[in-house]
C-alpha cells in the first residue's frame, strides 16, 4: 500500500512536472518571441523615422528659392554660404549632391564624419549608373525618393527630391540628394532607443526567406532565432530602393522571460516534490492564478502594442513581481517613442500632430460653451539671415529660446507648438473679445523688440503674427491654421513686425490672384508675352531719337493685358529675373534685327527693369550676355528704374548701376517725382536721364502746380547734367509748354500710338 501510495505520488509529481514543462515553458517562449518581434518592429520604425527626418531636410533644401536660383546660375554665393563642410557636419550628412536636369553634377561631395574630411566615393561620380538610376526615380516619383542604396563605403540612407521653387512649382531644375551611411554611429542611435546593441551585416542566402513587410521607404523581413540558452538573435532584412535585399540589422536580446519561466518551473517542481499531491494541486492552481493568467494578459497586451501604428497604450504596472518589472521597462520604452512622435526635436514644444489633438479639444470645449478660440500663426521675419550668417546650430538655439519665451507668455490652457522652420502656432481659449488677442500679440511683439541671448551672442529678430478666430472665421482646426497662415503673410506684406487678422473676403480674392500668378508663370514659358514700342521724339524737330519697349500679355482668357495688370506679378521674388531676361532679350533682338516702328527704324531702346533686380549683381552679367548674344552696342540701351531703388538697399543698387554705366549702358529714373527719392540720393546715384511722369504732363499747360514741378525737374536735371524725357505728351499745347520750359525730348500718343 505504501509502495502504491509512493508510486501514485510519484506519478502525480511526474504529471505535475510534465504540465510545468509542456504548458508554462512554451507560454514563456511565446511571450519572449512576441517581445523580441516588438523590439525589431521598433528598430524598423526608428530607421523609418530617420528616413523621414532626412526626407524633410532634403525637401526643405529642394524647395528653397536659393537652391533653385543656384541651379539656374543666378546665385553665385549660394555654394560658399551653404555648400560647406560645416553644413554636412552639422546635419550629420555623408553625401550632399546637386545635379541639374541634364545629369550634370553641379555640386557633389561625400564627407567622412569621423575623420571630418571629404573623400571620394565613385558610386556618386558624374555619369555613374547608380546616380542616373536614383535621378530617374526621384524625378518620376511625386514625393521624391528615399531608401537604402549599396555603396562601396557600405549601405547608405538616401533621400532625393526634384529642385523646385518655395511654392513647389517647376519646372524642376534638377535633383538634390542627401545621404547618411548606415554606420556604427547611426546604429548606436537606433540601439539607444531600446538600450540594445544593433549591428549591420551583409545579406546572406538564408536571410531572404522570412515574413515580408513592404511598407515604408524599404521592404523589411523579420526573423527571430535562438542564439543560445541566454539570448535570442532578432534580425530584420532591409531592401534597397530597387527592391533587392541589402543589409541585415540584428540585435541580441537577453532571455529574461525564459529565465523567469525556468525559475517558476523549478520552484513548482520543488514544492510539488516536497508537498505531494496536495501541494501539487495547490501549485498548479497558483500557477494558473499567478503565472499563466498574467502571462496571457501580458502576451496579449504586447501583441496589441506591436499591432498599433503608433504604440501609445501602456501595459498595466499593478504587479510588484517580474511581470511588473517587465511592464515598467516596456512602458518606459513606449514613453521615449511617444516623446519622439509628439514633440519637436529642436524646441521640445508640441509638434503639428500633438497641436492638432489639443486644438481639437479646445474647439470642442469652446463649441459646448458657446465661446471663442483663436489660432495665432507666428513667423520670424529675418530668421533666414541668422541661419545663413550664424549657422544652423545658433539658429536652433534661438528657436529653443523663443519657444521658452512664448510658453512663458501663455496660460496653462494655451498650447504653443512649432510646425517647422521658423513657424510657431498658438491656440488660445477662452477668447472673449479681440482686445484679448491684441493684448497677447502686443506682449509678444514687445518681447521681440528686446534682444535674445543665445550661446553668449546677442541676436535680434522680429515676428509677423496672423490670427484666425473660431467660429467667426472657420470651425475646423486645419482651416483655422490655413487662414492664420494667410493672415501672417498679409502682416509680412505690410512690412512685418505686426499682427493681422484674417480678412476672409481678401483671402478669397487672393486665391484669384494666386491663380493669375500661376498663369503668369506659364506665360513666361508659353510665348504669351510680346513687346510694343513707343517713339521718343525731339520736341523741336520731331525727329525720332529712340523707343521705349513696353510689355503686353496675351492672356488666353482675358485677352491682351497692359503691364499695369501684371507688373506686380513680374516683380515678385519668383519671377523678376526671368521676366527681365525675357524683356531685355526681346527688345535687343528687335533692335538688332532692324525692326521699325511708325516708319522709323529702331536705333536706341529703353527697357524697364524690376527694382529687385537692380540690387543683384546678376543683372550686370545678364546685360553683358544679352548685348553679346544680340550684337547690340551698350550705348544703344537705356535701363529705366524707379525711385524705389534709391531708398531700398541703395548701396547695392549703386554698385550694380555703376557697373552697368561702366560698360556704356545708360540709366534713367522713370516716373520721376512720384516716389521718395531725395536730392542727396539723386546726387549719389550714377544716372544719365530723368523721365517726367505723365501725371505732371497731363496737367499742362493749365495746372500751375504741374508746370512748376516740370520746370523744377528740368532745372534739377541741368544742375546735375542729366537728360530729360517727358512722358504722356498727347497734345500740341503740352508739347509747346514743355519746349518753352526747356525740355527737348518727349514721348506719347501725340506722335506714337502703341504698336
Amino acid at each position: 500500500m505504501l509502495a502504491v501510495t509512493v508510486l501514485l505520488l510519484g506519478a502525480l509529481v511526474a504529471v505535475a512536472a510534465l504540465v510545468l514543462v509542456e504548458v508554462i515553458g512554451p507560454s514563456f517562449q511565446t511571450l519572449e518571441r512576441q517581445m523580441a518581434r516588438s523590439t525589431v518592429e521598433i528598430i524598423r520604425n526608428t530607421v523609418r523615422r530617420d528616413f523621414a527626418a532626412l526626407n524633410v531636410l532634403v525637401k526643405d533644401w529642394s524647395y528653397w528659392d536659393d537652391t533653385y536660383r543656384y541651379v539656374v546660375g543666378q546665385q553665385d554665393d549660394f555654394a560658399s554660404a551653404n555648400l560647406i563642410e560645416e553644413t554636412l557636419a552639422g546635419a550629420s550628412l555623408n553625401l550632399l549632391l546637386i545635379e541639374d536636369i541634364a545629369g550634370q553634377v553641379i555640386w557633389g561631395k561625400t564627407y567622412n564624419l569621423e575623420e571630418e574630411e571629404f573623400f571620394e566615393l565613385a558610386d556618386f561620380a558624374e555619369g555613374s549608373e547608380l546616380l542616373a538610376r536614383l535621378k530617374e526615380l526621384a524625378l518620376s516619383s511625386e514625393n521624391g525618393l528615399r531608401g537604402l542604396v549599396g555603396t562601396s563605403a557600405g549601405p547608405m540612407m538616401i533621400a532625393a527630391h526634384p529642385i523646385l521653387t518655395s511654392a513647389e512649382t517647376g519646372p524642376p531644375r534638377g535633383v538634390l540628394m542627401m545621404g547618411r551611411l548606415l554606420n556604427d554611429a547611426i546604429l548606436a542611435d537606433v540601439g539607444d532607443t531600446l538600450d540594445l546593441i544593433v549591428q549591420a551585416s551583409p545579406v546572406q542566402a538564408s536571410d531572404t526567406h522570412a515574413t515580408t513587410d513592404e511598407s515604408g521607404p524599404c521592404g523589411a523581413e523579420i526573423r527571430i532565432q535562438e542564439a543560445g540558452a541566454d539570448s535570442l538573435r532578432a534580425c530584420i532584412t532591409l531592401k534597397d530602393v530597387f527592391g533587392q535585399p541589402l543589409v541585415v540589422l540584428s540585435t541580441s536580446i537577453d532571455r529574461t522571460v525564459a529565465a523567469i519561466g525556468r525559475t517558476a518551473q523549478a520552484t513548482g517542481l520543488g514544492i510539488t516534490g516536497v508537498a505531494g499531491l496536495i501541494l501539487i494541486l495547490v501549485f498548479l492552481f497558483s500557477q494558473q492564478v499567478l503565472v499563466l493568467g498574467p502571462l496571457r494578459r501580458l502576451t496579449s497586451s504586447v501583441e496589441q502594442v506591436g499591432l498599433q501604428a503608433e504604440p501609445d497604450t501602456p501595459l498595466p504596472e499593478t504587479r510588484k513581481d517580474e511581470f511588473g518589472i517587465l511592464a515598467q521597462s516596456f512602458n518606459r520604452m513606449l514613453e521615449r517613442v511617444a516623446r519622439l512622435t509628439n514633440f519637436d526635436a529642436v524646441t521640445g514644444l508640441p509638434n503639428r500632430r500633438l497641436f492638432h489633438d489639443r486644438a481639437n479639444q479646445v474647439l470642442r470645449i469652446a463649441r459646448r460653451a458657446g465661446g471663442k478660440a483663436a489660432v495665432l500663426f507666428i513667423d520670424l521675419d529675418d530668421f533666414k539671415a541668422i541661419n545663413d550668417t550664424r549657422g544652423h546650430s545658433v539658429g536652433d538655439a534661438l528657436l529653443r529660446v523663443i519657444g521658452e519665451e512664448l510658453s512663458d507668455l501663455m496660460r496653462e490652457t494655451d498650447t504653443v507648438a512649432r510646425f517647422g522652420g521658423d513657424e510657431f502656432v498658438i491656440v488660445i481659449h477662452p477668447v472673449d473679445v479681440r482686445s484679448r488677442i491684441n493684448e497677447l500679440s502686443e506682449r509678444i511683439q514687445l518681447r521681440f523688440q528686446q534682444p535674445f541671448r543665445v550661446s553668449g551672442t546677442t541676436l535680434f529678430t522680429n515676428a509677423s503674427i496672423g490670427v484666425a478666430v473660431f467660429p467667426d472665421d472657420a470651425e475646423a482646426v486645419e482651416t483655422l491654421i490655413s487662414l492664420a497662415d494667410a493672415a501672417m503673410y498679409q502682416a509680412k506684406g505690410d512690412g512685418g513686425r505686426q499682427i493681422a487678422f484674417i480678412d476672409t473676403d481678401a483671402y478669397v480674392a487672393d486665391g484669384h490672384l494666386r491663380s493669375l500668378e500661376l498663369s503668369f508663370r506659364e506665360a513666361l514659358s508659353a510665348d504669351q508675352l510680346h513687346l510694343v514700342f513707343q517713339s521718343q521724339v525731339d520736341l523741336r524737330s520731331e525727329e525720332v531719337v529712340g523707343h521705349e519697349a513696353l510689355v503686353r500679355w496675351r492672356h488666353p482668357e482675358q485677352g491682351v493685358l497692359a503691364a499695369g495688370r501684371f507688373i506686380h506679378l513680374a516683380e515678385s521674388a519668383a519671377n523678376f529675373a526671368r521676366f527681365d531676361a525675357w524683356v531685355l532679350r526681346a527688345a535687343c533682338s528687335a533692335l538688332a534685327s532692324g525692326q521699325t516702328h511708325g516708319g522709323a527704324k529702331l536705333k536706341h531702346i529703353s527697357v524697364n527693369i524690376c527694382a529687385r533686380h537692380v540690387q543683384s549683381p546678376a543683372l550686370v552679367e545678364l546685360v553683358k550676355d544679352t548685348l553679346q548674344e544680340t550684337g547690340v552696342k551698350p550705348d544703344q540701351l537705356t535701363l529705366e528704374i524707379t525711385e524705389t531703388v534709391m531708398v531700398t538697399r541703395p548701396e547695392a543698387a549703386i554698385e550694380v548701376l555703376s557697373a552697368l554705366r561702366g560698360i556704356g549702358v545708360r540709366v534713367a529714373i522713370d516716373d520721376f517725382g512720384t516716389g521718395y527719392a531725395s536730392l542727396a540720393a539723386l546726387h549719389r546715384f550714377p544716372i544719365d536721364e530723368l523721365k517726367i511722369d505723365r501725371s505732371f504732363v497731363a496737367g499742362l499747360p493749365d495746372d500751375r502746380a504741374a508746370l512748376a514741378i516740370a520746370q523744377a525737374t528740368l532745372t534739377l536735371a541741368r544742375t546735375f547734367a542729366l537728360d530729360v524725357v517727358a512722358e504722356g505728351v498727347e497734345t500740341a499745347q503740352q508739347r509747346d509748354t514743355l519746349i518753352e520750359a526747356g525740355c527737348t525730348i518727349g514721348q506719347g500718343f501725340l506722335w506714337s500710338p502703341l504698336s
